[in-house]
């Protein structure tokens, strides 16, 4: 065989003609994290955010699995709101069925710590839902909590949930930090979608005010023509 032949095409830059080198884990990070940021300033609804955000999830952590959870009003119940690697049947279904906060520790545990919860093997760690992880045949699991961060405070909006099922996975701090990256990103994509609702209803209020207020002037100017 010929040099050629044995040696590893070089890539380059065609407009620089320089070797084009590898991109690093962090470099690959970082636009996946910019990927998310996108998100959350995008025109997108709630629901459309939030399946191309756990697509992200399942593509960086390489889950098999991934769900996002959204606390209800009383922030006692979480409701299902967006999973991948299970098929439209079961994601419709699955929608459906609100859990107790109680009901999942892993949840719990994510949302009173304010910090990534990280089970490598789901079948022995005493936190998990065994019928859970027998149903669904689960590994390892990552969660997240949705944090919000306002003048106000910190205020949970959810868990995200990556899920490795296939085999065990041992987390390092990389998909750690990038789970907690990620599930920031959500959650100021959910603030974001939530103030503009805010926003939304006062201009509404607004306009009704200012409806009612002409009608009102307008009343008067008759009456007082009237009068004269």
């Amino acid at each position: 065989m010929t040099e050629s032949q044995t040696s590893p095409p070089v890539l380059t830059n065609e407009r620089r003609g320089v070797p084009r080198r590898p991109r690093t884990e962090q470099q690959s990070d970082d636009a996946a994290i910019l990927d998310v940021a996108r998100l959350a300033g995008s025109t997108l609804d709630v629901e459309s955010m939030l399946e191309r955000a756990i697509q992200l999830v399942a593509r960086l952590t390489g889950a098999d699995r991934a769900s996002v959870f959204l606390l209800d009003r009383t922030g006692e119940r979480l409701l299902p709101a967006a999973i991948v690697g299970m098929g439209d049947e079961y994601s419709s279904r699955w929608k459906l069925k609100p859990l107790h906060v109680s009901e999942e520790p892993l949840s719990r545990e994510a949302i009173e710590s304010r910090r990534v919860v990280v089970v490598d093997d789901a079948r022995n760690d005493p936190r998990t839902d065994k019928g859970m992880v027998a149903f669904f045949g689960d590994r390892s699991i990552l969660v997240a909590p949705l944090v919000a961060t306002s003048r106000s405070g910190e205020r949970i909006l959810g868990t995200l949930f990556a899920n490795h099922v296939r085999t065990l996975h041992k987390f390092s701090q990389r998909d750690i930090d990038l789970m907690a990256s990620i599930a920031a990103q959500v959650a100021i994509s959910l603030e974001n979608a939530r103030l503009t609702g805010v926003n939304r209803r006062l201009a509404s209020q607004l306009r009704r005010s200012f409806q009612v207020a002409g009608d009102t002037l307008a009343v008067a100017t008759s009456a007082d023509a009237d009068l004269r």
